[in-house]
């Protein structure tokens, strides 16, 4: 889904009087967020790989590291902020069958700027519903990074 495809969606389900500018906004906060909380804390260039037992490396125990030295892994990229109208085919991060999550996203807003709070908390709560169901698929998919650092 592109941005365009995502506004466009929205518009038809639920008009309203908010400018493609503040959508688009709105879609490039979700994919920061997207980004920042699930994206970057996996490893990027590795899919889990169905296994019945884990690898185990054996180093000769005479070497006490490796001959070789393993590559370095290349950060992943920043998600920059959409603007239109250059952004408007940007590919949002969120595929299919997840990617209804940002016309529920888009909704809320729209319902929680309108001032109805009632019909926001429900858009939030499918919302929440189909991005926790994005984040288990990716957590599950992805390896997670072993180089992440805890600050505190």
């Amino acid at each position: 889904m592109t941005v365009q495809d995502a506004i466009r969606t929205t518009r038809t389900l639920k008009p309203n009087q908010y400018s493609d500018e503040d959508m688009t906004r709105w879609l490039s906060d979700l994919d920061g967020q997207v980004y920042r909380d699930v994206i970057v804390t996996h490893d990027h260039r590795r899919h889990r790989e169905r296994r019945i037992y884990p690898t185990v490396y054996i180093w000769p125990h005479h070497h006490k590291k490796p001959h070789h030295k393993w590559p370095k892994k290349p950060e992943p990229q920043g998600v920059l902020p959409y603007f239109l109208p250059k952004d408007a085919d940007r590919v949002l991060l969120i595929t299919h069958p997840y990617e209804d999550v940002y016309i529920k996203y888009l909704s809320a807003q729209v319902d929680y700027h309108n001032g109805e709070f009632d019909r926001y908390n429900n858009a939030m709560m499918m919302f929440n519903t189909i991005y926790q169901a994005y984040v288990n698929w990716y957590n599950r998919a992805h390896v997670p990074r072993q180089d992440n650092v805890v600050v505190t």
